[in-house]
């Protein structure tokens, strides 16, 4: 993809690197390729994928990688239009420094997800 990219979806990986409850072994490996190649993740820090199983807890699996661009020129915010089980995650590149309003939020840590 060059040096200079953008990437972001459902990439299927948790770590706490980018906002993720816990790692999982794809997101361990991930970690690794991102460290090894000085990519950065990007995350807007709250749950993406929401389940329809009561026995699952929502976790952040949407997110971007990045390489050559200063996070300083990005904004990353959520979408609560949900589309399936996923929300949507809006990324914005700038030409000046963005500067970041706090995102709000579906949950808090006292939800009781029982």
């Amino acid at each position: 993809m060059g040096k200079t990219f953008t990437a972001g979806g459902d990439l299927n990986s948790k770590s706490t690197l980018w906002g993720s409850r816990l790692k999982t072994t794809k997101g361990r490996e991930l970690e690794k390729v991102l460290q090894a190649n000085n990519y950065t993740p990007l995350s807007a820090g709250t749950p993406t994928y929401w389940p329809t199983d009561s026995n699952k807890i929502p976790d952040l699996l949407d997110f971007f990688v990045t390489s050559g661009i200063s996070p300083s020129y990005m904004d990353i915010k959520p979408s609560y239009d949900l589309s399936s089980d996923h929300n949507p995650t809006i990324l914005t590149i700038s030409t000046t420094i963005a500067t970041h309003v706090p995102t709000t939020k579906l949950h808090t840590t006292l939800t009781d997800w029982n």
